[in-house]
């Protein structure tokens, strides 16, 4: 039994020699490394409001931009971004307890432990009283951005006080469209003491009352990026979708909000003619009617083969408040529903074609794109087909595109106003005799 065993081992020694002595030949070396920068840069770094009374009013802008290092990068595009909300942390210190011990204090007496609360994200076992959710967060321009009402906001109701349907704002940047900086406003209305309530104070508001008076209240944004995206290979050329048909209900969905100004609008008017032009509305073939929008859609004209009066309807739009999109669809998509008959054939194609330079923030900001998503999905179930146009850079052709538009081919993006006849007429156009 021993001899074996020897030999066995004898065998192994043979093998792993001649192993060593093929690899040590030759060897490959490779370098791994990676220099990790922020994708994103945040000004400034604190907001102190300072000592505030209540019924206090007060705004901060926050701002947030494409670090210069991820502007300078060819291979990557966009950041997507959250700001979410966080209890704040309590600095502390170390406090004599007896003999040989010492315990953390708050550096603010007026903190309060940690219980069930916690702050895993830089444990202290202290942290503020929470004002977070008195604060909000609002894009300070229209490009796709979603932020949080203040909660002293105003509802269709009426109402005050009302608790946001989340606490979470969504934010984009992107260097294909131009647009490297966010600016964001946190403001705060300040809520009176629990127990010293003026009568002033909205019966919907009783609980939005701060705990204790003369306590120091905070709250931690984290801004964190949430996706980045390369640059995708170039889309092979498909063709242009467009309104064949010899009849059809075709329904304009106008933008007038007040970010389009005098002469935009004039162009927008010229284009929308021209698209008219190329249709060629009559009693027996094309049907065009009109909605527009701005802070609430207005439908402008019933289904007609008239083309002097959808002319007339065009030339009577002028521009002033914000975006309802929402409004502007969904008196669109009754228009077109078969139940309205007339003016609406229900025998023809229904066509919607919706026009915007901005994004939806209308009826109520926080959920004003998610609405108007909802209706076009209504139309869509309706069996109407969408078209949608982007104009300018503070549009969101993604949301658009997915969201508004039937699919990819069915949105079109415009650098400006003046690129919008071409696009129009392209849509229009048929090659059918």
């Amino acid at each position: 039994m021993s001899r074996k065993i020897l030999i066995s081992l004898l065998s192994v020694a043979v093998i792993a020699a001649g192993v060593a002595a093929v690899s040590a030949f030759e060897a490959h070396i490779i370098n791994v490394t990676a220099h990790i920068e922020n994708a994103l840069k945040v000004l400034p770094k604190e907001i102190k409001f300072g000592t505030v009374f209540p019924q206090e009013y007060l705004e901060e802008k926050l701002t947030i931009e494409l670090s210069d290092s991820f502007k300078a990068a060819e291979r990557v595009d966009d950041v997507e971004y959250k700001i979410v909300q966080k209890l704040k942390p309590c600095p502390v210190h170390k406090e004599p307890c007896g003999t040989a011990c010492e315990m953390l204090v708050p550096d603010d007496p007026t903190c309060v432990p940690d219980t069930t609360d916690q702050t895993p994200h830089n444990p202290t076992g202290w942290h503020y009283l929470s004002l977070c959710k008195f604060l909000s967060k609002t894009p300070e321009v229209e490009k796709g951005d979603s932020g949080v009402l203040s909660y002293f906001h105003t509802d269709l109701a009426g109402n005050f006080c009302q608790e946001p349907f989340s606490h979470l704002s969504l934010g984009r940047l992107s260097k294909l469209a131009n647009d490297f900086s966010d600016e964001w406003i946190i403001d705060l209305k300040v809520p009176p003491v629990k127990g010293t309530v003026g009568q002033d104070w909205p019966a919907s508001c009783a609980d939005w009352v701060v705990e204790s008076n003369d306590k120091t209240y905070g709250c931690d944004l984290w801004v964190e990026v949430t996706g980045i995206s390369l640059p995708g290979p170039t889309p092979e050329p498909s063709p242009t979708p467009n309104i064949c048909s010899k009849q059809a209900d075709v329904m304009l969905v106008l933008d007038r909000s007040g970010s389009i100004d005098s002469t935009e609008l004039g162009v927008l008017k010229t284009a929308s003619h021209a698209f008219v032009a190329a249709l060629a509305p009559s009693d027996l073939g094309v049907h065009m009617g009109q909605s527009s929008f701005s802070t609430t859609g207005t439908l402008d004209l019933h289904l007609t083969g008239v083309q002097a009066s959808i002319d007339a309807a065009i030339d009577a739009l002028s521009s002033v408040g914000y975006t309802n999109l929402k409004e502007g669809i969904n008196l669109a998509n009754g228009e077109l529903a078969d139940s309205n008959a007339p003016p609406e054939r229900p025998l023809v194609p229904d066509i919607m074609v919706v026009i915007t330079d901005g994004h939806p923030n209308r009826p109520v900001p926080s959920t004003a794109a998610a609405q108007a998503a909802v209706e076009a999905d209504l139309a869509r179930a309706a069996g109407v087909e969408i078209y949608a146009v982007g104009v300018g850079s503070d549009v969101d052709a993604n949301y658009l595109s997915t969201e508004i538009a039937d699919d990819a081919s069915h949105y079109f993006g415009a650098a400006n106003f003046d690129d919008l006849e071409a696009i129009l007429e392209a849509i229009a156009h048929c090659n059918q005799t």
